[in-house]
């Protein structure tokens, strides 16, 4: 059990040195950045590093990935482009099978700053498999509410203004349902309610269309159509109209 524990000790301490010797070598472009909102997204993006290697925990991940989008949103199109370079790690960490679930609301809120309004980023979330990764959060039924809002918002923002993503998400009928469904979540805490505005994008049939040439004519004869006109005499309306004595004459239904 000691041995053990002394073997984990050791591996630990190994991972901390090595990371800390890295950030020797990193510190060198760390200095060089004069752009102070980037400079803040590189030195948070260590806990990216630091996480695989067990040396932070879940908590101190989602406080660096928040630092990186709030800077990204804060810092203005450099923060943004600097941000943007870290979206293959980001789609890393949620390929985990055992990822905590305030882990990926922290990457989806990162990459939905990342995304939005930005077609090279929108393009590069397609390329590396986010745009599905996402779909898939959407479409799993575990998800919790608040994953599944991030979730949606996230894919908003990916595919908003980009073709080819919209094109994407329009030929998946599978996420559809989902989408749908997600229109009746409580989206107070958000400016819209982002599931109806995804459906719009891409244009997703809430009820299915009626295809009218497999509806059934009903099979009409002649005593049918005699009876028809019988029934309707009796329930058509009369209408009237005006005498020369000013009095109203009925005119008999025809």
């Amino acid at each position: 059990m000691l041995k053990g524990f002394a073997r984990r000790f050791s591996r630990r301490l190994g991972n901390v040195w090595k990371l800390l010797s890295a950030d020797e070598v990193d510190d060198s472009i760390f200095d060089k950045e004069k752009n102070l909102y980037k400079r803040g997204i590189i030195k948070a993006s260590g806990a990216l590093d630091m996480f695989e290697s067990e040396v932070i925990s879940g908590s101190e991940l989602v406080e660096a990935i928040d630092k990186m989008g709030n800077l990204a949103y804060a810092g203005g199109p450099p923060a943004t482009k600097c941000a943007g370079t870290y979206l293959p790690k980001f789609v890393e960490l949620l390929s985990k099978g055992d990822i905590r679930a305030d882990v990926k609301v922290s990457i989806l809120k990162a990459i939905s700053i990342i995304t939005i309004n930005h077609l090279e980023h929108q393009d590069q979330c397609e390329s590396l498999g986010l745009l599905r990764q996402v779909s898939g959060i959407i479409c799993d039924s575990e998800s919790s509410e608040c994953l599944l809002l991030w979730a949606i918002y996230c894919l908003h923002n990916i595919i908003v203004g980009n073709i080819r993503n919209m094109q994407i998400i329009a030929e998946d009928k599978a996420i559809h349902e989902s989408i749908v469904k997600a229109k009746s979540l409580n989206w107070t805490a958000f400016l819209y309610n982002y599931a109806t505005a995804v459906i719009k994008l891409v244009n997703i049939e809430l009820q299915p269309k009626t295809d009218f040439r497999s509806v059934e004519k009903p099979n009409v004869t002649p005593d049918s159509q005699s009876s028809s006109k019988d029934d309707s005499s009796e329930n058509a309306i009369p209408s009237f109209h005006d005498t020369e004595n000013g009095v109203l004459v009925e005119t008999p239904a025809k």
